[in-house]
Parts: C-alpha cells; sequence; structure tokens
C-alpha cells in the first residue's frame, strides 16, 4: 500500500491512475475512436502544465487529460483541489489539461472508482459554490470544504465527488 506521504510514493500512487487511462486511450484508439494519443507523462513541460495525456479525436479537436490517484476518496468522498502547495501554485491551479482522470484506488491499490473531471466546469464550479464554503470538519458532509494540511503544506477546496457528478462536473466512468 503506498499511502505514505513522500515523493517517490505519489509518484508511484500516480502511476495508477496512468496506467488506467492509458489503457483507456488505447482500447479507444483500437476501436477507432480516437486518431491516437501521446503519453506526455514524463516531459518535463508536461509536468510543469500538469498534461499527461494528449488525445486527438476522430474529427481532429484535441483534448488534454491531467491524471490522479486517491487512496482516500472512497471513504471520505472528497477530492482535492490544491490552491497552494509549498508555497507555490497548487496543481489543478496551474493545469492546462481539459480533463482531469480521478481514480480511487482501495488498500490494496485496485482502481474501484474512476471519474472524468471538466476542469473548466469544475473552476467554475468552485466559484459557484465558494458561498458555501466550510471550515473542515471530518465527515460533514458539505459539498465544499477549506482545508490546510500543516504536514505538507497544501490549502487545498475539499470537494464531494458525489455532489460534483450530481452537478455534472464529473461524470463517472467506473
Amino acid at each position: 500500500m503506498l499511502r505514505s506521504r513522500n515523493f517517490d510514493n505519489d509518484e508511484r500512487m500516480g502511476q495508477i491512475g496512468e496506467n488506467i487511462l492509458r489503457s483507456r486511450l488505447m482500447r479507444m484508439r483500437s476501436e477507432g475512436r480516437i486518431q491516437f494519443f501521446t503519453d506526455d507523462t514524463k516531459k518535463p513541460a508536461s509536468r510543469r502544465d500538469d498534461i499527461d495525456f494528449h488525445v486527438v479525436m476522430e474529427d481532429g479537436h484535441e483534448l488534454t487529460y491531467e491524471c490522479k490517484t486517491d487512496a482516500y476518496g472512497l471513504k471520505t468522498r472528497n477530492i482535492t483541489y490544491e490552491i497552494t502547495s509549498r508555497d507555490y501554485a497548487g496543481c489543478l491551479g496551474r493545469s492546462n489539461a481539459d480533463y482531469i482522470h480521478y481514480v480511487f484506488v482501495d488498500s490494496g491499490n485496485n482502481v474501484v472508482e474512476e471519474y472524468a473531471i471538466t476542469l473548466h466546469k469544475w473552476r467554475n464550479w468552485l466559484g459557484v459554490m465558494y458561498k458555501e464554503v466550510k471550515p473542515y470538519k471530518k465527515g460533514s458532509g458539505n459539498p465544499l470544504q477549506l482545508f490546510y494540511s500543516e504536514d505538507i503544506g497544501v490549502l487545498q477546496f475539499l470537494c464531494n465527488i458525489d455532489r460534483m457528478v450530481e452537478d455534472g462536473v464529473a461524470k463517472r466512468l467506473l
């Protein structure tokens, strides 16, 4: 299980979601649903822009994806939108991706739930929901909570994934 907070474990955990999306894109390519895709997970420019995959659809338009893997969301039903991380802009705040491919894994690192989140809709939703922000209270069920993780220096919104699906911001894939 990869639940400790350090870069090596975070990177290995992130590869779980990347592998799931890579497999999905290969299947879509073999079915003729996309023209092709590029795997940019190791490219420095893509890491800077927080884009893992570029996809060219059958009609020629391009989409980009950033992958996130979460070992806690199954229990909490929250996903995180980092505002700041160690005094820098958080990854989703600076991402240029069209979609966030978000997966929840269980204690054995098996993918249990998978979501496609439209990033511009998520940002707009945060703006609308901001008036409902509540101080973090574990298990409160609020759709949006502001939380600071002092141990890792991250200021983040905790967003209820079920509410995001209900509001059309996220789509459950698995």
